[in-house]
């Protein structure tokens, strides 16, 4: 029985996919964040959004394309940046001792 072409697309593919969704969720956030007054209050209370723009979109959102496109490198960049950047933030302040499971 052949295997399913989900189940045969690479490890490489997948992870492009994934920085490439990461990529695009970061544009439609920051988007979103400076159209949409309720979206920026509500993410980002009162810090002023051009000041983490400024290194959240190069450091996350386009490294995280650059990623997508093959530039190995950018990963350095692009992963790290997830656990900092505003718009990817999913991780707390760090402890002593992290959670187990914690990424950041």
């Amino acid at each position: 029985m052949r295997g399913s072409r989900l189940a045969s697309t690479s490890a490489v593919t997948w992870g492009r996919l994934y920085f490439a969704g990461q990529a695009l969720a970061g544009v439609a956030w920051w988007i979103a964040v400076f159209t949409v007054p309720d979206v920026r209050t509500a993410t980002l209370g009162t810090l002023d959004p051009r000041l983490l723009a400024v290194a959240d979109i190069p450091l996350f959102v386009v490294a995280s394309a650059l990623v997508a496109l093959g530039v190995r490198r950018a990963a350095w960049i692009a992963a790290p940046g997830r656990c900092w950047s505003p718009s990817g933030w999913v991780c707390t302040r760090r402890s002593r001792r992290p959670r187990a499971g914690a990424h950041c």
